[in-house]
């Protein structure tokens, strides 16, 4: 019997292996290599062809002439000032939200807001027997301010003049007055910073007066009609300790599927039927109005004396360091630079542009 030798074979070894079956490592190599070649050879001709480009800014350079270039420079030496302006006049007809109230800031003192409107008849009038039981104002607020805890009181007063929605009205206007008005109105205890829907109840004198001459109770564009009748109402709140400003819009929403301030006439006819009708302030025909708008500087506590530095426009001292910015159509700030001038008139700079 013939011994059998046993002899290991090595992993390198198996390439010698008698197979017509190629799972040599040979052949995968060789088509990694191969799309390794192509994508270096696609990179270098992209970069070739990128370096033959001429920059977009370049173009065309060679024939404009050299007035048509711009040359940019930067200078950070010219002075800024700042002053703090007042305009007690401003255009304040038709606005999409009016303010009524009051509020306090120890910085700016005490700010008022009133607002008159027209009253648009909600339907036609029915012309017949009418007793009216109750009259209520309901009104939509945005938003209010201040003192909501508080209790505080409406006046509303008829305007004697006519306004119109194509006039131009300003912020310090005085508004005649009729002497008809309904004062002490109570307004009830509100939520801050939300939506508040209320009503209140008016004196039934108000809707009286208000239908006084049922023939006036119509409109047209050819003769006087309601609008020339009753001219609108002057909104007030009278002043407090605490104060408290409230916000309401006086244009019909888009989408909304009713008003959202409005009169309301609750009657009942000669058959004892009750119903009810409309005197609306944010009509689909839109009331011509106005806000007005008047600030108390005087009453500030905090910071400097802000009504000793308003529309004084000289050069500011080395202390003016702050500029005031106030909502309502209160102060704003206007910032100057004085070298800007300078630098225009100055024929060494011509035909140069300050941005």
């Amino acid at each position: 019997m013939r011994p059998n030798i046993l002899m290991p074979t090595m992993i390198f070894m198996t390439r010698f292996y008698h197979s017509f079956q190629h799972t040599c490592r040979f052949i995968s190599v060789s088509k990694h290599l191969n799309k390794i070649f192509r994508l270096t050879l696609f990179a270098l001709a992209v970069l070739f062809v990128s370096s033959c480009e001429e920059g977009p800014t370049k173009i065309g350079e060679g024939i404009l002439p050299g007035s048509d270039f711009v040359t940019i420079n930067s200078t950070d030496t010219l002075n800024v000032w700042s002053y703090t302006l007042y305009d007690k006049s401003v255009r304040t007809d038709n606005l999409s939200v009016s303010y009524l109230g009051q509020i306090y800031d120890p910085y700016f003192g005490t700010t008022t807001a009133e607002f008159v409107t027209q009253i648009r008849m909600g339907a036609a009038w029915d012309d017949q027997p009418f007793t009216i039981d109750s009259v209520k104002l309901r009104l939509t607020l945005l938003d209010v301010k201040g003192s909501s805890d508080v209790v505080h009181t409406l006046k509303l007063s008829e305007i004697a003049e006519q306004i119109y929605t194509d006039s131009a009205y300003y912020s310090d206007r005085q508004v005649p007055l009729t002497g008809f008005e309904i004062a002490d109105i109570l307004l009830p205890v509100l939520k801050p910073d939300t939506i508040n829907y209320v009503e209140i109840k008016l004196d039934t004198l108000f809707g009286k007066y208000l239908t006084r001459d049922t023939a006036k109770l119509f409109y047209s564009n050819t003769k006087p009609d309601f609008r020339s009748f009753f001219k609108g109402l002057y909104f007030q709140m009278a002043p407090s300790p605490d104060p408290m400003l409230v916000s309401l819009s006086l244009i019909l929403s888009s989408g909304s599927r009713g008003y959202s301030n409005e009169i309301v006439l609750f009657m009942h006819g000669s058959d004892g039927v009750k119903k009810e009708f409309y005197f609306v302030l944010d009509a689909v025909n839109r009331n011509a109005s106005f806000s007005r708008f008047s600030h108390d500087f005087s009453t500030a506590t905090l910071g400097e004396n802000i009504g000793n530095i308003i529309n004084k426009e000289s050069k500011p001292a080395a202390s003016d360091t702050l500029s005031y910015l106030q909502s309502l159509d209160g102060v704003y700030t206007k910032i100057v630079m004085p070298g800007l001038d300078s630098i225009k008139k100055n024929p060494v700079f011509k035909n140069i542009a300050v941005n």
